[in-house]
């Protein structure tokens, strides 16, 4: 032990504590190194598990899962979900669908009450079609219904295709007029929507909204120096601050912005910036009341050249003499007029010198006219005036002119308001019915009228009755409605100008000679009426822009199939001119659509029956065309005694009883047809359709039902085949009836045939002698 007498020892004793305390450290460094990578394991696995259970907890929160507890109806309306009233729009109920959708993500809905929450909120005629779903459904059927079924029904009843394609033609009919740019690109925006097949690429959105805009935005904006359509709004926006800056500086007159849809904008002067100048101050320079600066000394005379004054207001001009046209005087100073009365000193004198000058030369023509004379007045010379001869008599002349100009305008035929068939009203559907006096056409523009379209009527009366359209007058006598033109569509010139005269939206084309036993007689005469007048009717529609086309065609355009039933895709061998006539127009109309976004659909239908089942309309052909029309027509005269019998020709066919077997569809179906595919056509598509019932009957089993319809007994005689018909057609209808949902509803052939036997017993002599409003 180390004491104060040997310090060494206590040194030896501090060396031995600190190697001691190197070992122990040493030691912990190795025993600590040793365990490290155990430890790093642990704390690795236990930080991954604190993520995990973290990353699970955030995505609960971010809504992995819904919430256990059910949203009620009353927290569900206190999200304030849209209202839906009704209304078929295409526009506001898929809006209301997007507005439901967020609702419910908002408010976490469950899919079970989706459909019942939004059933909730449909008002009015709305609520009546939920009202007829869930009794039509049941109650375990409403249940059932998933949120995308309803969708789907829903649209189906509010947004059909026929009113998307209404506001696909709006579009395509656009035009900017005094709408702001904010406004017009929303309405633009609202349209696309339903336009995607015309809105492909961004350059054709760029194209389509610059022909919208109006000329004054259209000059200065080049389509093709913008890349997206946000920068060519953006530099209409610009363009449009412009423009009012423009009207506020006073470069541009204002515009009246609440003008007639027939009447031009007026242009409003802008309004003056001081309405008096009581305020204004004297100016030094000009001496008069202005404001602003005064340009009185940079005004320059234009007589002598120097500034401060006007060329009236100038000192150094020269006065002109009008009677003898030297400078330096006037015409009341002029010597001339001074020395032609010299001869006296007063007067008094000169006037009597005058007057005696004037006797003496009274049969002499004066090479000049007199100057007026000068009198002395107070001092003052005072000219007398120059009585101006015959100017009454011009004034009454005119008048009368005038007059007459007017009195011959007004016994014009072109002096009238403008028609309502020249112009386009919103929702209102104005279609062209060409042959619209004959059986079908009558029919069809009836139906077209029922269902508030505007119609027009054009017909030569070669096979239409003028008697149909006067019954359709009186039916619908509403100014607007329905007019009749009297015109031969083989006319181009004509055709033209009753073009440019309405604002049509579609044509349907009924307009032709359709007797098969005649165009083999007169085949020229088909070829001329069917092909060369749907070509003149064709080129018309092109260049007024009527971009819808409902074409009538025929089976006889396939001429005699090896199978049976007639599909669409069935080969177009017809083998008589009425057929071949027919082909052709479709042929001319395929390759025009080509090149054009016009909307075509063509109907090809069978053998047409029946009339109006109100009795209101029906057949009545021509007598000298009885012996090529309708079996009906034939088996009717016989019945009523017109004709000896009925005239059946061929019994020796390839069918069970010998004679034709044909497909025969009742009018009032077909006129369907047509208003259905009106209400299809779509822009730059065309439709190909049969129209028939799908079932054929033989002439004998026509002539039967026949018998039984009128309950008379019609005599029969059999003749040979006639040239030209077929032994055997009748219709597969099952592309309309999938793409246009229509299928015939009067199959029935004696029911048809009663309908129609009703109208010929109250009508022996047709439609009589009627006139019509031309």
């Amino acid at each position: 032990m180390a004491d104060e007498h040997n310090p060494k020892g206590l040194e030896y004793e501090e060396e031995q504590l600190t190697e001691l305390q190197m070992m122990v450290r040493e030691e912990v460094a190795k025993a600590f190194e040793a365990t490290l990578p155990t430890r790093l394991d642990g704390l690795q696995a236990s930080l991954k598990d604190f993520i995990h259970e973290e990353f699970a907890t955030l995505k609960d929160e971010m809504g992995g899962e819904k919430p256990s507890k059910k949203v009620t109806y009353k927290e569900f309306v206190a999200c304030k979900p849209t209202e839906f009233k009704g209304e078929v729009d295409p526009l506001l109920s898929q809006r209301w669908i997007t507005d439901m959708e967020s609702t419910f993500e908002t408010c976490h809905c469950d899919p079970s009450d989706e459909v019942m929450f939004a059933g909730n909120q449909l008002k009015e005629r709305a609520k009546d079609w939920w009202e007829l779903l869930r009794k039509e459904k049941g109650r375990d059927g409403i249940k059932d219904l998933t949120w995308g079924a309803f969708k789907e029904l829903f649209l189906k009843r509010f947004c059909p295709q026929a009113a998307i394609d209404r506001i696909t033609e709006e579009f395509l009919h656009m035009r900017h007029k005094e709408e702001d740019i904010d406004t017009i690109t929303a309405v633009f925006y609202d349209k696309a929507k339903f336009c995607p097949d015309l809105l492909r690429t961004e350059r054709m959105w760029i194209n389509r909204y610059h022909s919208m805009l109006n000329a004054k935005y259209r000059e200065f904006l080049i389509p093709s120096k913008f890349e997206t359509l946000s920068e060519l709004i953006d530099c209409a926006r610009e363009r449009e601050l412009e423009l009012k800056r423009q009207e506020d500086r006073g470069e541009k007159r204002k515009m009246e912005k609440e003008v007639g849809s027939s009447k031009k904008g007026k242009f409003v002067s802008p309004p003056k910036k001081f309405s008096s100048l009581g305020e204004a101050k004297h100016c030094a320079k000009c001496g008069r009341k202005h404001f602003g600066e005064c340009y009185f000394r940079s005004v320059v005379c234009y007589k002598c050249g120097k500034l401060g004054h006007l060329a009236s207001q100038c000192a150094s001009a020269l006065n002109m003499c009008y009677n003898c046209y030297k400078p330096g005087h006037r015409r009341s100073e002029c010597p001339e007029l001074k020395g032609a009365g010299q001869g006296g000193t007063s007067g008094g004198s000169f006037k009597a010198q005058g007057i005696g000058l004037q006797m003496l030369n009274v049969n002499k023509p004066r090479s000049q006219p007199r100057p007026p004379r000068s009198y002395a007045l107070g001092g003052v010379d005072h000219t007398e005036p120059v009585k101006k001869k015959g100017f009454v008599r011009r004034i009454v002349f005119a008048l009368a002119l005038t007059t007459l100009c007017i009195f011959i305008l007004k016994q014009s035929p072109t002096f009238k308001s403008p028609s309502p068939f020249s112009r386009s009203e919103t929702g209102v559907t104005h279609v062209l019915v060409t042959g619209g006096a004959g059986y079908i056409g009558s029919h069809a523009t009836l139906r077209l009228l029922k269902d508030s379209y505007r119609v027009t009527i054009v017909d030569n009366l070669s096979r239409g009755n003028i008697g149909a359209v006067k019954v359709l007058q009186n039916l619908f006598p509403e100014p607007g409605r329905l007019q009749f033109i009297y015109a031969d569509l083989g006319d181009a010139k004509a055709v033209n100008k009753i073009f440019s005269e309405n604002a049509f939206d579609a044509v349907m084309h009924f307009a032709a000679v359709a007797y098969v036993g005649e165009s083999t007689l007169n085949p020229l005469k088909y070829y001329h009426n069917i092909t060369s007048n749907t070509l003149v009717v064709l080129e018309a529609m092109a260049a007024h822009n009527v971009n819808t086309l409902i074409y009538s065609s025929t089976c006889a355009t396939y001429g005699e199939p090896e199978k049976m039933p007639i599909t669409e895709e069935t080969p177009q061998n017809p083998i008589n001119p009425y057929g071949k006539a027919k082909k052709m127009s479709e042929d001319i109309i395929l390759d025009f659509h080509k090149n054009s976004d016009m909307a075509v659909m063509i109907l090809r239908y069978f053998n047409v029956i029946g009339s109006d089942p109100d009795g209101r309309l029906g057949e009545a052909p021509r007598p000298e065309l009885r012996e090529h029309g309708r079996i009906s027509g034939a088996c009717f005269d016989a019945a009523r005694g017109i004709t000896d019998g009925l005239k059946v020709r061929g019994t020796d066919y390839k069918t069970p009883d010998g004679t034709c077997i044909r497909d025969y569809i009742d009018v009032t179906d077909l006129v369907d047809a047509h208003v259905k595919a009106l209400e299809n056509a779509k822009p730059g598509h065309v439709g190909i359709y049969n129209v028939g019932t799908g079932k054929g009957r033989s002439v004998k089993e026509f002539v039967e039902a026949c018998k039984k319809a009128t309950g008379k007994s019609i005599k029969v005689e059999y003749l040979p085949r006639r040239p030209g018909d077929y032994a055997e057609v009748f219709s597969d209808p099952s592309k309309i009836l999938n793409e246009l949902h229509w299928s015939a509803q009067f199959t029935d052939l004696e029911k048809s045939l009663k309908v129609a036997w009703k109208w010929q017993k109250s009508h022996h002599d047709g439609y009589g002698h009627t006139k019509a409003r031309f």
